[in-house]
């Protein structure tokens, strides 16, 4: 009968599921720390070179923030690895990108960072205040955790996207300067691990933004694909730096100058009188 295999199906997806759930586990979170050491490269890039260049501090917010709230989350399922274990190392890097940024950032994008800085702290109080009961005791408050785990799957796809916070100046500029190739990689990586591992844990808020994050993480790939990357480290908006062109008269040999003029000096002019 019909219902018999559907039931067969299912035994053999979950003994799969069961027996690949060991290897998901590590395999998740090996992407995830690839996916969260991002943003000590680029730290490390901002540092050597003094300047922060075309980069934005948004993608690296969204790291800290994204391992944050899925800490939290982690917390309430008591799942301590692969959940908890991946996201606080991201925690970590996101945030010294982000201060990193800040170190180095003039004007306008040193303002931006610190911003967002005081943002990611102000919503994680929010957050550990809401979710305080689910914290103590998950079992009893799961309306707690179904709000904590909507607001995690908003916070991953908002990461996914955080990249393409620049796409008016990479379609502008035609140009992948602004992104970053190694997080457009390692997002591709994590999001299909990570629907995996929640598909088999049958886990909703895990497996439903990766979806998603599958489908951003491509489109910035395409991006990368269609525009060169220059590495001037320019914004589209600047301008370039004037450029200088000389004169023949400038190179003009110093034993030619007189009196400071910056011109030639001129023969004194003979009369035909003179030449008798």
């Amino acid at each position: 009968p019909p219902h018999e295999a559907v039931a067969v199906l299912f035994a053999q997806e979950v003994t799969t599921c069961s027996t690949l759930l060991p290897l998901l586990k590590l395999l998740a979170t090996a992407a995830a720390s690839l996916l969260n050491l991002t943003p000590l490269h680029m730290a490390l890039t901002i540092v050597k070179r003094r300047s922060v260049g075309a980069a934005s501090p948004v993608p690296l917010t969204m790291v800290a923030l994204n391992g944050a709230v899925w800490s939290v989350y982690g917390v309430v399922l008591r799942n301590w690895v692969p959940v908890v274990a991946a996201n606080l190392f991201g925690v970590c890097t996101g945030l010294t990108g982000l201060t990193a940024y800040r170190a180095f950032a003039d004007g306008r994008d040193c303002e931006l960072a610190g911003q967002l800085l005081t943002f990611f702290f102000a919503l994680m109080l929010t957050v550990l205040g809401l979710s305080r009961d689910a914290l103590v005791d998950p079992q009893g408050f799961p309306a707690s955790k179904k709000a904590l785990g909507t607001f995690c799957v908003g916070v991953t796809v908002a990461l996914f996207a955080s990249p393409l916070v620049t796409l008016r100046d990479v379609l502008k500029s035609r140009s992948t300067a602004s992104m970053n190739f190694g997080m457009t990689v390692a997002s591709l990586a994590c999001s299909g691990l990570w629907l995996s591992f929640g598909a088999c844990i049958g886990d909703t808020f895990v497996w439903a933004p990766n979806v998603a994050g599958l489908a951003l993480s491509l489109v910035q790939l395409f991006l990368f694909a269609k525009f060169s990357h220059h590495h001037s480290g320019r914004r589209p908006s600047e301008s370039p730096p004037p450029t200088v062109v000389s004169s023949p008269l400038s190179r003009v040999s110093p034993r030619h100058k007189e009196n400071g003029s910056g011109g030639m000096r001129s023969s004194p002019a003979r009369s035909p009188a003179s030449e008798v």
